[in-house]
């Protein structure tokens, strides 16, 4: 064998075994900013732009212009139901009536929310078809109306304005 190939081939080898692979890790780039942590507890914050555009490419994602270390989305499922749920007034000031027809279970549970996730007032119905909700103690503002059935699945949301 040509010492040469030999010598050549033995380089080959051993600088595939002592090569180290790059590692990448969440980095960002910014003109000011912080990190912080504490027990249980890690803030990171930049200075800059807005979110300029995201480009995502296999498993990497590169957010322009944002810190952004995970993303969490926050979203309301859909829900396809048989039943026709009718809210009414809207804007209301003093009750708000809740309509159902169609294939309900007979016992209904209406929630209405703030806009904060805060759990405002919540009524059982054992009544099918027209619900009232008194809504006269609430102050004027923005809820969200969740009609569940007994068993807890979800048969819609609403927004209602309340008014002085």
């Amino acid at each position: 064998m040509n010492p040469y190939k030999f010598l050549l081939l033995t380089a080959l080898l051993l600088s595939g075994a002592l090569a180290r692979s790059q590692s990448l890790s969440p980095t960002v780039v910014a003109s000011n900013g912080k990190q912080l942590t504490g027990p249980g507890i890690q803030l990171s914050y930049t200075v800059g732009e807005v979110a300029v555009t995201t480009k995502i490419a296999g498993a990497s994602t590169l957010t322009q212009g944002f810190h952004q270390s995970y993303k969490n989305a926050v979203g309301i499922a859909m829900v396809e139901t048989p039943v026709s749920i009718t809210v009414f007034p809207n804007p209301a000031t003093n009750y708000v009536q809740v309509k159902m027809e169609g294939s309900l279970a007979q016992s209904i549970i209406i929630r209405l929310y703030s806009l904060s996730g805060q759990l405002v007032k919540e009524e059982s119905s054992f009544t099918p078809g027209l619900t009232t909700v008194d809504v006269t103690e609430l102050t004027a503002g923005v809820y969200l109306l969740q009609v569940a059935d007994h068993n807890g699945n979800l048969k819609g949301i609403y927004r209602i304005e309340k008014i002085s």
